[in-house]
């Protein structure tokens, strides 16, 4: 799944939580992380995150009933048109504007000092952002459904659809990720606990239940956004970008033509099928998204698929080393800070964790807590040197040789192993 973060919605009163994370400290401090098993850790932190979980089931049955709804609604074939065109643009400049107070609002936060309550300022701006996110929410059904018209025909006009019947039919929600609490004991960086919590998060509620959380049982915790969700109707995360948009929802749609096909149904097989998938996802979406874009955006440019594009040249080292690395900077931290860790001294690894936060930040680099738990979480997708997978170069090389997009689909739909792709290029 493509995927980006952003979050923030539905509020309550900063007040209201502040409180509450007042009466969950009233009842005593539970013993310390390592000692407790997952199950008693689930009953300390409970409490502090009811009614704010992600609840998955009750989401996609949400989902579902808005897209009947939607599709009852706004029947008029027109809006797949350049009239819904303008309506989509409209509400792409509206969500940048909520993007840009959004990060005004993150800016201010990451900008308070180590413990430091959110001030007035803030509590107002995170107000007019849930106002800017109602008014989003109620034009957001009829968005969608334009896009999945345009999507749908131009589909269809590039022969994928069987038997004349587009399948599935394409669905989307423009929504932003459930929210990810991660738990690390403080002596060191561990993933201990985890959970799905509602992406309307505010900053201030989410400040709340981290302090509750780490006061009520000692540990480092953060709650941190996802870059995505997989579901169907397929969760599109709001990126105020159409040439973000529209090919990130013909990637989605592509994954979910070929589960009904055996290299979907094979999606989990094995890595080797998975990554075929997901470049199958990836040249097809992006084609099929740059033609939506050419048809109903004809003032935008749309992307070059990859395909296309000429092999990049072999970058050269540069003769001087960049000024700052964030990656080197971010890894130096970790180690530094485990290093302490390990030698007991929890205290000084959380100083130098947040004197390293305020250096990034001066280098404009907005991180709003730098932890144990943001280091326990962000670890599991670090990467060393990688390698060049051949498997992109090969699949861009049979859409090449495909007279259509429609003939690449129906070639790559039938493997079952990732020798197929060589034999589909006659033994390369």
């Amino acid at each position: 799944m493509r995927g980006r973060k952003h979050l923030s919605g539905w509020h309550i009163g900063t007040a209201a939580v502040l409180l509450l994370a007042a009466g969950l400290l009233a009842v005593g401090v539970w013993p310390p992380a390592g000692a407790l098993s997952e199950k008693d850790m689930d009953a300390a932190i409970q409490p502090v995150i009811a009614g704010r979980e992600f609840d998955i089931a009750r989401w996609e049955a949400e989902a579902v009933a808005a897209k009947i709804a939607a599709n009852l609604r706004y029947p008029a074939p027109q809006l797949a048109g350049l009239d819904g065109s303008m309506i989509v643009m409209d509400y792409v400049e509206q969500l940048r504007q909520y993007r840009r107070l959004q990060q005004e609002i993150e800016q201010a936060y990451a900008e308070l000092p180590a413990g430091a309550l959110p001030g007035e300022e803030i509590r107002q701006k995170e107000a007019e952002a849930g106002r800017l996110r109602d008014e989003l929410r109620r034009r957001q059904p009829l968005v969608e459904t334009i896009l999945e018209r345009q999507v749908a025909r131009t589909a269809g006009r590039l022969g994928l659809s069987t038997a004349g019947v587009l399948w599935p039919p394409v669905l989307f929600r423009l929504s932003p990720p459930p929210t990810h609490l991660v738990v690390s004991p403080r002596d060191r960086i561990e993933l201990i606990y985890s959970r799905d919590l509602s992406p309307d998060l505010s900053v201030s509620e989410r400040d709340a239940m981290e302090r509750a959380i780490d006061a009520k049982l000692g540990v480092s915790s953060l709650i941190e956004d996802l870059g995505g969700y997989g579901a169907y109707p397929p969760l599109i995360l709001e990126e105020p970008a159409l040439d973000w948009i529209i090919p990130t929802v013909a990637h989605e749609w592509i994954h979910n033509y070929l589960a009904f096909r055996p290299l979907g149904m094979r999606y989990e097989a094995s890595p080797a099928l998975k990554t075929l998938n997901e470049t199958v996802a990836s040249i097809a979406g992006e084609e099929l998204g740059a033609a939506v874009i050419q048809d109903y955006y004809p003032w935008e440019t749309p992307p070059v698929p990859s395909w296309k594009q000429p092999p990049a040249p072999p970058e050269a080292e540069p003769a001087v080393p960049k000024e700052f690395d964030f990656t080197r900077f971010m890894r130096e931290t970790r180690r530094e800070a485990e290093h302490l860790l390990a030698a007991g001294k929890v205290s000084e690894a959380e100083q130098y964790m947040e004197a390293r936060r305020q250096e990034l930040l001066r280098r404009g680099y907005v991180i709003r807590k730098l932890n144990q738990a943001y280091f326990a979480f962000h670890g599991l997708y670090a990467t060393g040197p990688g390698s060049v997978d051949p498997t992109g170069p090969k699949m861009e090389e049979l859409r090449r040789r495909s007279p259509s997009l429609a003939a690449f689909m129906h070639t790559v739909e039938w493997f079952t192993a990732p020798e197929d792709l060589d034999r589909a290029l006659g033994g390369q």
